[in-house]
């Protein structure tokens, strides 16, 4: 299979298609957009290495190139490009050893690894390694995944297969572009119009991740769309079925939406329906695939411990005591099934306790830090389920929301116990993210003892200020500094001291770049209108009044 220039052009220029009619040309609108981002362009020769004892010690090298694509800390981008520049090479050579279609499909891995990896580190913004001795224009998920097209489409000896395709498809659902469930189906489709090849389960199930992972309700419709479209081809006689593994992506782009709807809003009263009524059908679907499972006796349909974790993280979203009692259930379920059946698929995780335990710092409830506190023993009794950032994280916003004079002395030995835990396994993924230390410090905020536990809570916010500036696995944000100078507000009386405090930590974030609509605010309640103009270096009029666009640039210029 080869596509001319025009014909893969087309495909990018390509306007969605309804998923009814899979087999239609997407070879048929013209292209209007520029093209950067497909093409890889190289600065140094291939690897020295160019002996190979066989087909399958070069299909081993190529694989051990493309699994660094997983790697954070490796440059994946430029690994991706040493995995496709070593096939190239050996194609080139045209000697007794010639890749094949497994070679090729290794490559499309390395950009399928490359594409999830920029994708995950865009999620946290977090940053890669870069190997500037190789110039690649690549940069984001969504041009990994248009490159790994482009190769699919360009190739044509040895042919491609089900696999390369099905990489290609799941390469746009890891993208989670605004664009990927549209690109999905588009190579969907292409592989539905080649003679030489059959979509399998894997192909509808790609799509179903890209719908998934795109958070749009509209998707919602599409996916069950597809779910019954699998179900009459399985009544056909074709090998495609809807598994469990189907189930959960459904289950997934429940949890995206019913996450869009979480959000504080305008519209909270609206958003709760909605979040109750997806809640809703997202369990139903659970319970009637359980009773499939009963009935047929097919392990195929059993709900695993993914199923049981993405519903109790739907649960999570709903903040009430109801939902989380659910969740709770899900919970008890699934450990007695394991017990029963020692299924490893029903084992619960890490994840499954952080559903649990999100769901309890979401709930306001006297219970809640008391069972939030049971579940962390709990999971840090059992090497298998480890807490991480984002389950103490969780924690430390639960005790945030509770009544407990001594909160800011409960978040302080969280946090230490992380950064013991780090220190002690040297896991990255339990060391204190930016989110981390802003809940804690907005956690002290909300200190409603005693004076003396206010002034112990504001003592223990400027430490955790303190240590999140000197952690270089963080960078402090324009929240932080909103959130110590709400601290100072709640926490500090109105007066000399009160001003003085504010006013320094407004020069930190001024110098830092960190000043935002929320620091300005929060310096503005410490400090008054009248100190504003000194402080604000004449951008403020003498009742405090001041145009957040007139400030310097300089003051803004890390706000994200």
């Amino acid at each position: 299979m080869k596509y001319h220039t025009a014909c893969i052009l087309a495909f990018f220029a390509a306007s969605a298609q309804g998923f009814t009619n899979p087999s239609s040309s997407v070879a048929s609108s013209s292209f209007s957009s520029n093209t950067n981002g497909l093409f890889v362009r190289y600065a140094t020769s291939a690897p020295t290495e160019t002996s190979w004892r066989d087909l399958h010690q070069f299909n081993i090298a190529l694989d051990k190139i493309a699994e660094q694509c997983s790697s954070t800390k490796k440059p994946v981008v430029s690994k991706a490009a040493e995995c496709e520049e070593l096939w190239q090479t050996q194609i080139k050579r045209n000697g007794e050893i010639l890749p094949d279609t497994i070679s090729f499909n290794t490559v499309l891995k390395a950009w399928n690894r490359c594409c999830s990896t920029l994708s995950e580190c865009q999620r946290l913004k977090a940053t890669i390694p870069t190997d500037y001795k190789r110039s690649v224009n690549i940069f984001t998920p969504l041009d990994a995944a248009k490159h790994a097209t482009t190769l699919l489409l360009e190739q044509k000896d040895p042919p491609v297969d089900v696999a390369s395709y099905n990489i290609v498809i799941d390469t746009w659902a890891k993208s989670r572009a605004a664009e990927a469930p549209e690109a999905a189906e588009r190579v969907l489709k292409l592989m539905l119009d080649d003679n030489d090849v059959e979509a399998d389960t894997f192909s509808y199930n790609g799509v179903l991740d890209a719908w998934a992972n795109s958070g749009r309700e509209d998707g919602l419709d599409k996916i069950v769309q597809i779910y019954h479209h699998m179900e009459g081809l399985q009544k056909q006689g074709k090998d495609i079925q809807p598994t469990i593994r189907t189930v959960n992506a459904i289950l997934n782009a429940y949890a995206k939406v019913v996450s869009t709807y979480s959000r504080v809003g305008n519209y909270q009263e609206r958003q709760h329906d909605k979040i109750e009524e997806y809640s809703e059908e997202a369990y139903e679907l659970f319970v009637e695939t359980k009773e499939k499972a009963d009935k047929t006796g097919e392990s195929m349909w059993m709900p695993d411990v993914m199923t049981y974790t993405i519903l109790m993280d739907i649960y999570s979203k709903c903040g009430t005591y109801k939902a989380t009692q659910k969740a709770e259930n899900l919970l008890k379920e699934l450990k007695k099934k394991f017990e029963e059946s020692k299924n490893g698929s029903l084992k619960p995780n890490f994840r499954t306790y952080t559903a649990l335990l999100t769901a309890w710092s979401r709930t306001r409830s006297d219970e809640s830090p008391t069972r939030v506190e049971e579940l962390l023993d709990e999971m840090k009794a059992n090497p298998a389920t480890q807490p991480n950032a984002r389950t103490y994280t969780s924690a430390i916003q639960c005790w945030g929301k509770s009544s407990d004079s001594q909160k800011a002395k409960r978040v302080l030995k969280l946090l230490l116990a992380m950064k013991e835990s780090h220190k002690t396994t040297g896991k990255n993924d339990v060391r204190p993210t930016i989110m981390t230390y802003n809940a804690a410090i907005d956690a002290c905020a909300k200190c409603l003892g005693s004076r003396e536990d206010q002034t112990e809570a504001l003592k223990i916010s400027f430490a955790i200020l303190k240590s999140a500036e000197a952690d270089d696995a963080v960078e402090v944000n324009s929240m932080t500094y909103s959130m110590v100078l709400h601290a100072v507000t709640k926490l500090l009386p109105s007066g000399p001291e009160c001003s003085q405090v504010a006013s320094a930590l407004f020069e930190k974030a001024k110098k830092g770049g960190y000043v935002d609509q929320s620091v300005v605010r929060n310096v503005r309640a410490c400090v008054g209108p009248k100190n504003m103009q000194k402080l604000f270096e004449g951008y403020a009029d003498a009742g405090g009044l001041y145009d957040f666009d007139s400030f310097p640039n300089s003051w803004k210029r890390n706000i994200r």
